[in-house]
């Protein structure tokens, strides 16, 4: 240890420039380390789509989900299996346990595994998706004048012109427009020619399936061919044959002959910005870049292309349009450091006087831009908790500096030369303030441990505060005794008592007198403390995200009817738009808007729901009030289940659900009835929703022409 000391002080110039380098190289990494708003996070749950076309919701839950259920639900990291299952396709919704260490892999190892059960030959397509990415932007295309066709053309161009900025990965484009292919069969042309309708199904079927056409073999082995059939005209539908022709007797029955087809927008879903028809842009940037940067040239290609269309009826606006807002935010959680930094600054200058606290202050922006860069080489990104982080740590980085520049300055005080008062001083403390910096960062690494989502979410805060500390350590065993040996000088002049240490020694004397009293006082504050803590402050796991959004999801009472949706939606309109604070909103009928944030829970694509984002110029406070307020105006539509919800750093998975299960559907009706009424009498249940398992009578029908 002598020797390291040693060699600290007979190199004292090169430490000193070593930490001047790390300074400089901590500036650049903040500038060019990526900055996000929060850390990625792997999502805890799993969407699987299962489409199987000609079979009914019963013959799906019987003889496909009931297999596929089990068969997730044996995984321990599952924490809730439930499905959602109709004519021809069913979604499985699978929730992970927060302690899941990778929610990706298992969804990939459970997808793997549900492919190698025997399930139904009707089964066309398996899909699911696990990795739930919030875009970074997203615009959206809209207009009063145009048609959905035209916005769709115009979206198109608009994601060329942004796929050419080399920082964004994807452009997703989603749109209401669905246009299919109908055909209908004329009844009499089938008695004529003696067909029936599964007949020209297995024929159009048969036309459009891929063969496998075998294979070629190479020195490479066999490489397998196979056709594709890919109809990109209608005429070519309406001339598949269906009756070959016999020569002299008569000529080919063509699928044109027996039908009338015809493309046609089959969608019953709408999607508005403000007022006005859109279709929506979803846009990701690149991992592992400063996308707070390249809001200026998105926004600049965003108005040249507008320009470029020479269309007055044409508008495209930012619903949401994070480089701005992450920027913002990480400026003003930086600023909130800088406050930090000055007010412990102006507390270390009236505690421990002018000289000894600037060389204290000027150890502080090294190990904060340090521990950025830090950051930076093990490919972390900057965000509001690594910067949270930051401020948790200013009191404890200052901390072990005064206790080293303290010591050297009281040995200097009694005599000793400067070299040998600052050997002295790190020799004398270093056992106490490594113990002290060792604890603080166990107790850290307890949190920076913790698995799965919650540990994604706020491990980094944690690390970035053992990372400074642990630079806190060392700058005050190396750098802080280097420039007290130059800066410091000896105060020969003797220091009266002061009234101030007078009171403290008085009240250590009367503590040390009576510790059994101070002992008890100790304990009951505690208890009192930890009382009125957890039975008067709100508990929450997660805290709302500060964007001033909130979402409102509708539901009319009328299963399937659109047009009282619309007329829901109108009436709510109405109230939403009298606050004189709104920015501007997207809507939808009939399913879920485009995904803007993590903890929007996914809405079923039915006629009779929709939902609301809205963007509002308020403070995080004030949109809490304006939310109750809302609640409250919005509870004067009857018929109606709607709910107003803020963006929270937490999966879509409430506090509470209550599963029945009865043989007996009247009697499990009933409860359910009862319940829900029991739940809406409540003060504390504010909102709920209720999925049913609706079973329907099937119906087989035979007929003779």
């Amino acid at each position: 240890m002598n020797r390291i000391i040693n060699e600290i002080f007979k190199r004292n110039k090169l430490i000193i420039l070593v930490f001047i380098l790390l300074l400089g190289y901590g500036i650049y990494s903040y500038i060019v380390i990526p900055k996000q708003e929060m850390p990625d996070i792997d999502t805890p749950y799993m969407v699987l789509v299962i489409e199987a076309p000609s079979m009914s919701a019963r013959d799906i839950e019987k003889d496909i989900i009931d297999d596929v259920e089990k068969l997730i639900m044996t995984y321990k990291d599952v924490t809730e299996v439930r499905s959602s299952i109709y004519d021809s396709y069913a979604v499985v919704y699978s929730t992970f346990s927060f302690s899941t260490e990778s929610p990706v892999l298992l969804s990939a190892t459970i997808f793997d595994k549900i492919h190698d059960l025997s399930l139904s030959d009707n089964i066309t397509n398996i899909s699911y998706t696990s990795n739930f990415v919030d875009p970074h932007i997203i615009f959206a295309v809209h207009s009063d004048q145009l048609s959905e066709i035209e916005l769709l053309r115009y979206s198109e161009e608009f994601k060329n012109e942004l796929l050419l900025i080399d920082e964004i990965s994807n452009v997703e484009i989603d749109s209401v427009f669905n246009k299919e292919v109908l055909v209908t069969l004329d009844t009499d042309m089938l008695e004529l020619y003696g067909l029936n309708i599964t007949d020209i199904y297995g024929l159009i079927y048969a036309n459009t399936l891929n063969m496998p056409l075998g294979g070629i073999e190479s020195d490479f082995g066999t490489i397998s061919i196979s056709g594709t059939v890919t109809y990109d005209d209608l005429s070519l539908l309406e001339n598949m044959v269906i009756i070959p022709a016999i020569p002299v007797i008569s000529d080919a029955v063509l699928l044109s002959d027996i039908s009338t087809i015809v493309i046609e927008d089959t969608s019953t879903k709408s999607y508005e910005f403000n007022t006005e028809k859109s279709v929506f842009m979803r846009v990701f940037f690149d991992k592992d870049i400063d996308f707070t940067k390249m809001g200026d040239e998105v926004l600049l290609a965003k108005t040249n292309y507008v320009d470029s269309t020479n269309t007055s009826e044409l508008e495209i606006s930012e619903m949401l349009f994070l480089p701005d807002y992450v920027n913002a935010q990480i400026n003003n959680v930086f600023y909130s450091l800088l406050i930090a930094i000055v007010i412990v600054m102006i507390i270390v200058l009236i505690g421990i006087g002018f000289r000894n606290s600037m060389l204290i202050i000027v150890t502080i922006p090294i190990i904060i831009f340090a521990t950025i860069a830090i950051l930076y080489i093990f490919g972390f990104e900057l965000h509001k908790l690594t910067i949270v982080g930051l401020i948790v740590s200013i009191g404890i980085i200052v901390d072990n500096q005064i206790v080293i520049t303290e010591g050297i300055k009281r040995n200097i005080d009694q005599g000793m030369e400067k070299v040998f008062a600052a050997k002295t001083a790190i020799k004398d403390n270093l056992g106490p303030v490594l113990s002290s910096t060792a604890t603080t960062i166990a107790a850290f690494l307890v949190i920076v441990m913790l698995p799965g989502f919650l540990g994604e979410i706020v491990g980094s805060m944690p690390l970035t505060v053992i990372i400074a500390i642990s630079l806190s350590f060392i700058v005050a065993m190396t750098l802080s005794p280097v420039i007290a040996t130059i800066f410091l000088k000896a105060n020969m002049t003797i220091k009266k008592t002061s009234q101030h240490e007078i009171r403290i020694k008085k009240m250590i004397r009367a503590t040390i007198k009576f510790p059994i009293l101070w002992l008890f006082i100790s304990i009951v504050s505690l208890v009192g403390v930890v009382y009125l803590a957890f039975t008067t402050q709100p508990i929450d796991l997660y805290p709302n995200d500060e964007r001033s959004v909130l979402y409102v999801d509708f539901e009319n009472e009328v299963v399937g009817d659109s047009d009282n949706t619309v007329a829901l939606k109108d009436s709510i309109e109405a109230i939403i738009t009298s606050e004189d604070s709104i920015l501007h909103y997207a809507s939808s009928i009939g399913g879920d808007l485009p995904g803007f944030h993590f903890s929007a829970k996914r809405i079923n694509e039915v006629p009779h729901v929709g939902r609301f984002y809205i963007n509002y110029d308020m403070k995080e406070d004030e949109l809490l009030l304006y939310k109750e307020t809302l609640e409250t105006q919005l509870s004067s539509i009857d018929k109606a289940k709607i709910s107003v919800n803020t963006l929270e750093l937490s999966p879509p998975i409430p506090p509470v659900r209550l599963f029945l299960k009865s043989s007996n559907n009247t009697s499990l009706d009933s409860l359910t009835e009862s319940l829900i009424i029991d739940l809406e009498e409540s003060n504390i249940v504010k909102t709920y929703t209720v999925s049913k398992n609706v079973k329907s009578n099937k119906y087989v029908i035979e007929y003779n022409f």
